[in-house]
């Protein structure tokens, strides 16, 4: 016989060995076993006690939020108040954002216009969205000589500036509160003003000295429409 033929021998025996059922006789516990186990689940520990869900309070709560505040502070940079406006450092520049949004529009509704600009200068661009309006004013034809003015919805505001070796100046805009910065080298002057008008965050910037910049906010107006 070979190899082969008692292989398949042995697999046919194994398989009929397996196919036959089981007749194992079904255990029957004895009403000793049954009383003792009966005992042992009516113990108060045989069954856990169901979970209770904590619910954390008000100043647990506020603890969470500060220190995951705090934490986010740590990793991306540090976060204060400065006149009207929430002003975060990173490396090289700072990020603002409006400090207090509450019932300010959501959308832009009143638009505003610079109504006293200086000499030779004109309108020659306007780009809009629901949040924000860029206004490009321009003088002659020097097309790189312009000033542009931008209003934005509070909670859309979050605007960068170039902090590396300059700083923010505080200043006041028609009674509100703002701020004023100049980048300021041998061949460029550049300076901007960034104020909330109570509605809108507006800011103006151009070739222009902290004067002339801040008499330019102090003549926004809004269209009548």
């Amino acid at each position: 016989m070979s190899n082969t033929e008692f292989s398949q021998i042995l697999e046919q025996v194994c398989m009929e060995e397996y196919a036959v059922p089981d007749k194992v006789p079904v255990h029957h516990f004895s009403f000793r076993h049954r009383k003792n186990m009966r005992r042992i689940l009516d113990m108060p520990f045989s069954c856990p006690e169901p979970v209770r869900k904590l619910k954390p309070d008000r100043r647990t709560l506020c603890i969470l939020i500060a220190a995951i505040f705090l934490a986010l502070l740590t990793v991306s940079g540090a976060a204060y108040y400065i006149s009207t406006f929430i002003m975060k450092e990173h490396r090289d520049n700072t990020q603002l954002f409006a400090f207090d949004v509450s019932g300010a529009p959501d959308t832009i509704g009143r638009e505003y216009y610079i109504s006293a600009l200086p000499d030779g200068y004109f309108e020659a661009d306007r780009m809009a969205d629901p949040i924000s309006i860029w206004t490009t004013y321009q003088h002659g034809d020097y097309a790189n000589n312009t000033i542009i003015l931008t209003q934005t919805v509070k909670k859309g505001f979050d605007h960068h500036f170039n902090t590396e070796g300059y700083s923010f100046e505080e200043v006041e805009i028609n009674g509100h509160e703002g701020l004023f910065i100049s980048w300021t080298c041998d061949e460029r002057y550049w300076s901007e003003v960034v104020w909330d008008n109570g509605d809108y965050i507006l800011t103006i910037d151009g070739m222009l000295p902290k004067k002339e910049l801040i008499n330019l906010a102090e003549s926004t107006e809004f269209y009548n429409s």
